[in-house]
C-alpha cells in the first residue's frame, strides 16, 4: 500500500527514519557483495569490501567470522518491533483494541504475500513449469512460511503485537524477551534439532528454525525500547539515561560473555549475536536521537529509512536481474568498472529514487 504523509496514523519521527536508513543502506551494499563475493572452484575473485558480506561467505568454520552484515537482519528485527509498537500502541490508544489488531494482521498478510510472491518468481526464474500442479509441488511452502527473510519478518510483527497486546509493561516485557533468548541458547545446546534447516541432514535431526525463535524475541525487546522511548517524549533524556543505555549496554556485555559459551552464528542466530544486534540498536537509536535533538541529518538516510520496504525489494529482487546484465569480463578485467557499475550506480539509483518519493511525502507500507 502507498501513503502520503497526511495518512499516517502516528508522528513521524526524522531521528528513527535516519536510523532505518542506516540498515538500509547496509542492506543495498550487502546485495551486492553477496552477488559478487567470488567463488574459488570457479577461480572468480571476491568483489568489493569482505567486511560489508556475511562472514560465512568467507570462513564457515566453528565458529564463523561474524560481520556488520550477520548483524544486520537482526538490527532489521529489532527496528521492526520498535516501530511495530508505535504504530500498534497508537491504534489502541487512538483507535481501538479491534482496529489495532486489524491493522496487525493486515501487516503480517501483507508480508507473507510477498513471501509467496518472491518464492513464485524465484521459481518462474528456473523456467515455466509444466502445470499448476507442478508449481504446487515444487513451490516451497517451509521457507515462504517459516525461513524466508519476509516470513521470519512476518513472525517477528506477529510476536511483537502479541507481546504488546498481553504484556503492556515495556520492563516486564524485555525481561520475556530476554528468556525467549536463554530458551533459544539452551535448545540449540542441547542439539534437539538441525541448526540450519530443510537442507540434508546426515543425523536425521527434526527440522527447526532457530532464528524464528531468537529474532522474534529481538523484535519483542524493540517494542520494549520503543516503548521507553515513545511513550515519554518529555522525559527523553532520562528515560535514556535510565533504560535505554543501561539495557544497550547490558545486552553488549552479556553478549560479549555468551561468546565465550555459545559464539554468535548467523543461521542458528545464537544468543550472543542477537544480543550483540540489541546493542548496537540501541546505540544506534542514541546516536539518532542525538543527532536529531542537534538537528543534524544525513540526507540520503532519510529517504531510505522511509521506504525501507521499497529498498528491501529493489535491492533484493531487482538488484540481482541488474547484477546479471553485467558480463563478468568487464567487473573482473576492471576495478573502476566493478567501483561504478557495482559499487556506486545501484546505491546511487536507490536513493535518487527515495530522495524523489521523499520530496513528495510517499512511501510504500505493508
Amino acid at each position: 500500500m502507498i501513503q502520503t504523509r497526511s495518512q499516517f496514523s502516528h508522528e513521524r519521527y526524522l531521528w528513527l527514519d535516519q536510523a532505518r536508513g542506516v540498515v538500509a543502506l547496509l542492506f543495498i551494499v550487502s546485495a551486492i557483495t553477496w552477488s559478487h563475493r567470488g567463488d574459488l572452484l570457479l577461480e572468480k575473485p571476491t568483489l568489493g569490501p569482505t567486511w560489508l558480506d556475511h562472514g560465512y561467505n568467507y570462513y564457515n568454520g566453528s565458529p564463523p567470522i561474524i560481520t556488520i552484515i550477520d548483524v544486520g537482519q537482526p538490527i532489521f528485527l529489532f527496528l521492526v518491533g520498535f516501530s511495530g509498537y508505535i504504530a500498534f500502541s497508537s491504534r489502541l490508544r487512538n483507535k481501538s483494541r479491534w482496529a489495532a489488531c486489524r491493522y496487525a494482521v493486515r501487516r503480517v498478510l501483507a508480508l507473507y504475500l510477498l513471501s509467496i510472491a518472491g518464492q513464485l518468481i524465484a521459481d518462474l526464474g528456473g523456467g515455466a513449469p509444466a502445470d499448476w500442479r507442478s508449481l504446487l509441488e515444487q513451490f516451497n511452502w517451509k521457507a515462504v512460511f517459516l525461513t524466508d527473510v519476509l516470513a521470519v519478518i512476518a513472525l517477528g510483527a506477529a510476536s511483537t503485537y502479541l507481546s504488546v497486546l498481553l504484556i503492556s509493561s515495556a520492563d516486564w516485557r524485555a525481561w520475556f524477551a530476554l528468556a525467549l533468548l536463554v530458551v533459544h541458547a539452551f535448545l540449540q545446546a542441547m542439539l534437539v534439532a538441525e541448526h540450519q534447516p530443510f537442507i540434508d541432514s546426515v543425523l536425521g535431526w527434526p527440522q527447526w528454525s532457530f532464528r524464528v525463535l531468537s529474532l522474534s524475541a529481538l523484535s519483542i525487546l524493540g517494542s520494549s525500547f520503543g516503548q521507553w522511548i515513545h511513550d515519554a517524549p518529555g522525559e527523553m533524556r532520562s528515560r535514556l539515561q535510565k533504560r535505554v543505555m543501561p539495557v544497550a549496554c547490558g545486552c553488549l556485555v552479556l553478549g560479549y560473555c555468551m561468546e565465550w559459551v555459545q559464539p554468535s552464528e548467523h543461521h542458528g542466530a545464537t544468543m550472543a549475536l542477537m544480543l550483540l544486534a540489541a546493542g548496537l540498536s540501541g546505540l544506534l537509536l542514541v546516536v539518532a536521537i542525538a543527532m536529531g535533538e542537534m538537528e543534524l541529518e544525513v540526507p540520503l538516510l532519510t529517504g531510505l529509512g522511509r521506504n525501507l520496504l521499497l529498498v528491501f525489494i529493489l535491492a533484493g529482487v531487482l538488484g540481482d536481474f541488474y547484477f546479471r546484465l553485467i558480463p563478468d569480463w568487464l567487473v573482473y578485467d576492471s576495478p573502476w568498472a566493478a567501483l561504478g557499475l557495482l559499487g556506486l550506480a545501484p546505491i546511487c539509483a536507490i536513493v535518487a529514487l527515495t530522495r524523489l518519493l521523499e520530496k513528495y511525502g510517499i512511501a510504500l507500507r505493508v
